[in-house]
């Protein structure tokens, strides 16, 4: 006699778990136990809102025509393209109003001047302004006049009045200055500070009661940037940051050795933001507040690049903005020329939120700050946008270039590590087209969203141990809600 004995059914436990997004990166820490909420790579998007949003882009900068008040787009004179830029403010005290320009030097290293006022005049060349290397810049008051000090390691300190130019044979050459206690302290040669006469910048003669120098001859290294914070006067250097408190005769200077590394400091990411300053250095990103100096966003430490010698900052509407090179280990085609960038990523950080974007895609070059309303960053590229002015904007593209957009959330078991699981479904919601990418032991799926306001459920049935998820867009933006993933245990 035969019996009839049935199998028993393996039992399958259905669970979910949803997908947020924060506006936290996270390239250190081992994927498996960081939430989901994290992106492991994301840029150009932002999760500070709950939902994933496309950021960053760049547009036209455009000054308004004095007659006829409509918008002038700032493009370089004919046949050039730009390469650094100031803006020079000028006090009109007959008018009392401000007769502010912008001073760019061009591809011919030539300086050209545009008033702020009326840019419908165009772009003049400013006589005997030709530069033999990159010159540094700051907007100085000598007597009654604001004028322009512009040098280089290769050129005279230059005066600038907003008419006319004359050159100081006398002073060093100068690769970075700025006005501390009336007196205008510099750098050129690689261990020696110099300062000018109190009162007077064009007076370098050297004497107890005018001009001098002071030479250090420590391990810090060649003096990279100046800076007045604080009361004090701050010198970073190669390998550290040396104080100098100088107040007022030079009998009475003082110097203090605060801060000792091996990394290196790049020189022109140098930038007081509020009460401190940031910097970044050959092993990631610093925070200086006069006395301490500490790590900041470690997290991004296997983005960043140890070679970052173009990259450049400034500080504006609370954010530090840094250009530089970032590793993002992918073969992702961003531009038929991004090998050539000088910088790839523009990473704007807001340390009172506590809010980073990497915007990824465009090559700044250089970035000055304007006050034409309002203080922003003016943002020189590299390549096709040579020849353009441009600003930040949310626009999720560069002109009319949509920037790639993509968030990779961290490797997950889906909170067990001994069971392979099956994703039966995802529900999400995603206003515009985009990409969604799921990867199982390995190996990846992709799933094209149609973007709509309503939320779509997707029947998969993807088995494995291990999975990714990430989101991808080529479009304009991005607006995906929290997913949903429905999977099963067996």
């Amino acid at each position: 006699m035969i019996y009839n004995k049935p199998m028993p059914l393996k039992q399958r436990t259905i669970k979910s778990t949803r997908i947020t997004f924060s506006n936290q990166i996270d390239t250190v820490t081992d994927q498996l136990v960081l939430a989901q909420s994290v992106g492991v790579i994301s840029y150009n998007t932002s999760g500070a809102k709950g939902s994933l949003l496309s950021v960053g882009g760049m547009g036209r900068l455009y000054l308004t025509d004095s007659i006829t008040n409509q918008p002038i787009a700032v493009d370089a004179p004919i046949g050039l393209t730009y390469v650094k830029g100031w803006y020079y403010r000028k006090y009109n005290a007959l008018n009392c109003v401000y007769d502010d320009s912008l001073i760019m030097l061009c591809s011919n290293y030539y300086l050209y001047k545009l008033s702020v006022s009326a840019p419908e005049n165009g772009w003049t060349q400013i006589d005997n302004s030709h530069f033999d290397a990159m010159p540094c810049a700051i907007n100085y008051k000598l007597g009654d006049d604001d004028i322009l000090l512009l040098s280089s390691s290769q050129d005279d300190l230059t005066v600038y009045d907003g008419t006319t130019i004359s050159t100081v044979s006398t002073a060093p050459k100068i690769t970075s200055m700025c006005v501390h206690y009336e007196r205008l302290f510099a750098t050129g040669e690689d261990n020696i500070l110099w300062f000018s006469d109190d009162l007077d910048p064009t007076n370098w003669n050297i004497g107890i009661d005018q001009a001098g120098y002071i030479e250090f001859a420590d391990n810090k290294g060649k003096l990279l940037k100046v800076v007045s914070f604080l009361d004090y006067l701050y010198i970073f250097r190669q390998y550290g940051i040396t104080r100098l408190t100088a107040y007022s005769s030079q009998e009475d200077f003082t110097v203090t050795q605060l801060y000792t590394t091996s990394a290196e400091i790049v020189a022109d990411t140098v930038v007081v933001c509020g009460d401190r300053i940031h910097f970044l250095a050959t092993d990631g990103l610093y925070s200086f507040d006069g006395i301490n100096t500490t790590r900041i966003l470690s997290n991004l430490d296997n983005l960043l690049q140890r070679v970052n010698s173009s990259a450049c900052a400034e500080y504006a509407d609370g954010k530090y903005m840094l250009a530089c090179k970032l590793n993002y280990n992918d073969s992702v085609s961003i531009d038929s020329l991004a090998d050539n960038y000088a910088n790839n990523t523009l990473l704007n950080y807001d340390f009172v939120k506590g809010i980073v974007t990497l915007c990824r895609g465009m090559d700044v070059r250089h970035i000055t700050l304007s006050y034409y309303q309002g203080l922003q960053g003016i943002f020189i590229l590299g390549g096709q946008y040579a020849d353009k002015l441009l600003v930040q904007e949310d626009s999720g593209c560069v002109l009319d270039k949509a920037l790639p957009k993509c968030h990779i959330c961290p490797i997950t078991n889906l909170g067990n590590s001994e069971k392979d699981k099956i994703i039966d479904k995802i529900t999400l919601m995603s206003i515009y087209n985009c990409t969604l990418c799921i990867c199982a032991d390995n190996v990846w799926h992709y799933y094209d969203i149609t973007g709509s306001n309503k939320y779509v459920t997707l029947p998969l049935g993807l088995i494995g141990n291990l999975f990714q998820f990430a989101l991808m867009s080529n479009q304009a933006r991005m607006d995906v809600k929290s997913i949903t993933v429905v999977f099963s245990l067996y």
